[in-house]
């Protein structure tokens, strides 16, 4: 890959391909070498990681009561 990779590296990252794959077809050994300098944000991808992000219950989830845990017959 050209040593101007940033465009290229972050199209590859957008369409889902993993960055340490990436960081291996530029010659990067470090994943955050590839992060830092040949990667950016974009606002689709900002769109897509809030969309994502809004799914996860940041609560945990309730302990189960005796009403709702599962019967053991075998107890």
């Amino acid at each position: 890959m050209p040593n101007n990779s940033a465009a290229p590296a972050t199209r590859l990252v957008s369409e889902g391909v993993p960055v340490n794959d990436v960081a291996g077809l530029i010659g990067h050994e470090q994943i955050s070498t590839t992060l830092n300098r040949c990667t950016h944000a974009s606002r689709d991808r900002n769109s897509r990681a809030q969309a994502v992000f809004a799914g996860f219950s940041l609560t945990p989830a309730p302990e189960p009561s005796a009403d709702t845990a599962p019967h053991d017959p075998g107890r």
